[in-house]
């Protein structure tokens, strides 16, 4: 059975506006009740900004379960824990507590890390109490210089691309260097000065400049923060002065009322650093200073990899000045009744304002989504749902592959571990190429997973398709693999907001596929007019072949050469976009990679990452980058078969009008029984839950072509598979052969007649 054209997928695809959003429950309001929350300082500030919001919504919408009271309480992450889990003996129990990591063994067990079974509790009628854990945000700091200055050159060519957290703290520290003799090793290029810190202590090849300082006032969290986590010593502070100037003291930390202000001290100041809150990093302030301000990447403890304050990073705990807070939840019938709406608002697109206002990193949805289902209040998905699909218990199922793919891969493994704790699930990214190559058990990609994901079709010198089974030709020849659609995504051109390139796009309304082509090319204009391109899509040509300005395509775009950015060459997003976009791809046409400003290839968050500090690039990524990012970048309207200007949405993507750059994502399960017999399972189970999808950006698939798909794994899993190639082969080669006979049988038939005649 053929996999559905696009064309066709448009024709009988509902629209995504019309898809259902996840179930909402029905909550019995109790009459009356009392939350009572302690914990840490983060989570009581927190919530002291959502019952604020919560009761004003609930008196004026009656929205939520009325609460007559809501009791917020100072007492720290270990004692609100025990209280939550009825194990303390002094104060009472708690229905919610703020907490930095989970329950301790001692007050409680978990078999899958957020169900937990508390120890005795010290009285009778709180035996057998039992805690759920969910994640709310993250806090954390974020470091940033200006773009290409004193500073960020040191950082960058000089101490390789990051800065430790150990040198971080040599650079805060009110601490001389006497009593830090640990941190020797962070300034191996010391000048004995206990005074001065210069970036040239850290590395000689920098410059002899004083490291100067910036913050937000003292009393934003981004200072205390900094003060528990790197400047953790008795006493220690961030220092304020320096003795630069005759020994005289002058000062080196400045403190701004507003993240503007900081940003253009770093500006006028380029051998500063500030620090701010990771929230700041989605601000307008940022957003407006991104050309000029950037990120500093800080070293992981392990490995000494440079790691940039992105989601990816926070979600994945490797940012090291960054940390989870999480909230600690009775789970009790009666407590629930009364947390249940309260935790519903916060875990709202509303709460979720309020959690970012506050200073902290918001979840994205699909993490809360899966918030949502621990809780099992409204958002989520039921637990009886999940464990109805649960597949063999203790199964294995291992994924690598496409970035683009693995929000999807991410969110179904998640919900469907709830239910399903004994599956062991791993996922890793690498890309298209290592996703074709590691289901293949190609060890050159990396070793073998039982799916590999992808964002473009199947090369021809990676498998041999019979309709939708893939023979591997590069790894271990003998696999093949079943292709499966689990998503659709709408390509997506993207530039940061505000700046000379998005500007540009709104002049223009939009680009056109020639227009995409120009500025991606390496053809020169005369080759690409005698392979049917439409030279009136350049409206200012300056006939300079070695150019490509912005103002070519109009003459009130800034006359700047355009920055290129996009995905790994050869990966899929790439692949796709070429098709699209390059005429003459068959011939070799393909992206200019030597520009003069050059070609920045990267996946997910680190492309996203380099537009925030270029306003003169454009690049093209999957949709869901650009849904989760909204605040950074700009999406622009493409011109698509009708002629119309389209931009990218859920809606316009699933109901066909975002063309032609739409395209479909798959999971390719190794064609093997075992593995099947995991791995099915949880594709069902993904396709039972559209909105999951849905929750990442992408579009789900639906109508005919999601019958299709499950009628592909029902005969995977029953092995009653359309004939692999090699098998086909054998088929014909065996159908040939019985030909043969039949035709030497009545050829001498026909001898004989000649004989007898």
């Amino acid at each position: 059975m053929k996999t559905l054209g696009l064309s066709v997928l448009f024709a009988v695809l509902p629209s995504v506006a019309a898809s259902s959003q996840l179930r909402r429950a029905q909550v019995e309001c109790p009459e009356d009740g009392t939350i009572k929350i302690g914990g840490t300082q983060s989570v009581q500030r927190l919530a002291q900004a959502w019952k604020d919001a919560y009761m004003m919504k609930n008196a004026s919408t009656n929205q939520f379960c009325p609460l007559h009271d809501i009791r917020i309480e100072g007492v720290g992450y270990a004692t609100g824990a025990a209280r939550v889990c009825g194990i303390q003996p002094i104060y009472d129990n708690l229905d919610l507590a703020g907490m930095s990591g989970p329950f301790f063994a001692p007050q409680a067990t978990s078999d899958n890390g957020w169900s937990f079974d508390c120890s005795a509790q010290q009285h009778e009628d709180d035996a057998h109490r039992k805690a759920t854990l969910i994640r709310l945000a993250h806090e954390g700091i974020a470091l940033v210089a200006a773009a290409n200055g004193t500073a960020s050159r040191c950082i960058e060519h000089h101490l390789g691309g990051g800065i430790t957290t150990t040198q971080l703290r040599w650079i805060f520290s009110s601490y001389n260097e006497k009593l830090m003799k640990s941190l020797s090793d962070a300034v191996p290029f010391s000048d004995g000065d206990i005074g001065t810190h210069l970036w040239s202590e850290l590395n000689e090849g920098c410059t002899e400049t004083e490291i100067m300082l910036a913050s937000v006032g003292v009393e934003y969290g981004a200072a205390s923060f900094l003060t528990d986590h790197v400047l953790y010593g008795h006493g220690e502070t961030i220092r304020t002065v320096a003795r630069v100037l005759d020994h005289e003291d002058t000062k080196v930390y400045y403190t701004f009322p507003t993240v503007q202000d900081s940003l253009e001290f770093l500006e006028n100041h380029t051998e500063a650093i500030a620090f701010i809150q990771l929230r700041d990093l989605h601000s307008s302030a940022f957003r407006d200073h991104a050309d000029k301000i950037q990120a500093v990447a800080i070293k992981d403890n392990h490995n000494g990899e440079p790691i940039l304050p992105e989601a990816e990073a926070f979600d994945n705990n490797q940012y090291p000045l960054s940390r989870a807070m999480y909230l600690g939840v009775h789970n009790d019938p009666a407590s629930l009744r009364l947390t249940a709406p309260f935790l519903e608002f916060g875990l709202s697109e509303e709460g979720t304002k309020i959690l970012s206002e506050a200073g902290f990193w918001a979840l994205d949805t699909s993490d809360s989504v899966v918030m949502k289902t621990r809780l099992q209040i409204p958002g989520g998905v039921p637990m009886q749902e999940i464990q109805d699909s649960c597949g063999p218990e203790y199964g294995r199922i291992s994924m690598a592959g496409s970035a683009t793919v693995f929000p999807v891969a991410q969110i179904w493994s998640d919900v469907y571990n709830l239910g399903c704790p004994t599956v062991d699930i791993s996922i890793e990214q690498g890309g298209s190429s290592a996703g074709a190559g590691r289901v293949c058990a190609n060890l050159h990609k990396g070793p073998p997973v039982t799916i590999g994901t992808m964002s473009r079709e199947w090369k021809g010198a990676e498998g041999k398709e019979h309709q939708y089974v893939y023979d591997c030709l590069k790894g271990d020849t003998s696999r093949s693999a079943v292709k499966v659609d689990v998503a659709y995504d709408g390509i997506t051109v993207i530039l940061k907001k505000g700046g000379i390139a998005d500007q540009c796009q709104q002049i223009l309304g939009g680009f056109t596929i020639d227009q995409l082509r120009w500025i991606y090319s390496g053809y020169s204009e005369s080759a690409l007019e005698a392979t049917g391109w439409n030279a009136t899509s350049l409206k200012n040509s300056d006939n300079d072949t070695s150019t490509h300005l912005w103002s070519e395509l109009h003459p009130d775009c800034a006359k700047e050469e355009i920055r290129l950015a996009g995905d790994i060459l050869t990966e899929g997003t790439h692949t796709n976009f070429r098709k699209t976009i390059m005429a003459d791809k068959a011939n070799g046409e393909d992206i200019d990679v030597s520009r003069p400003k050059g070609y920045f290839q990267a996946l997910g968050f680190t492309l996203v990452a380099y537009l925030q500090s270029h306003g003169d690039a454009i690049a093209y990524i999957g949709f869901n980058y650009y849904h989760d990012n909204k605040e950074l970048l700009a999406a622009a309207p493409i011109q698509n078969q009708d002629g119309v200007y389209v931009l990218p949405s859920a809606e316009t993507i699933g109901g066909g009008t975002y063309n032609p750059l739409v395209r479909s994502i798959s999971m390719n399960l190794l064609n093997d029984r075992e593995a099947l017999r995991d791995t099915v399972p949880l594709l069902k189970f993904g396709f039972s839950q559209p909105d999951l999808v849905t929750a990442t950006g992408m579009v789900p698939v639906q109508g005919e072509s999601l019958q299709t798909m499950l009628d592909r794994l029902d005969r995977a899993s029953s092995g009653d598979l359309d004939l692999t190639s090699s098998a086909l082969h054998n088929s014909v080669s065996s159908w040939r052969g019985s030909c043969l006979a039949v035709s030497l049988f009545f050829a001498g038939l026909h001898v004989l007649h000649l004989i007898s005649a």
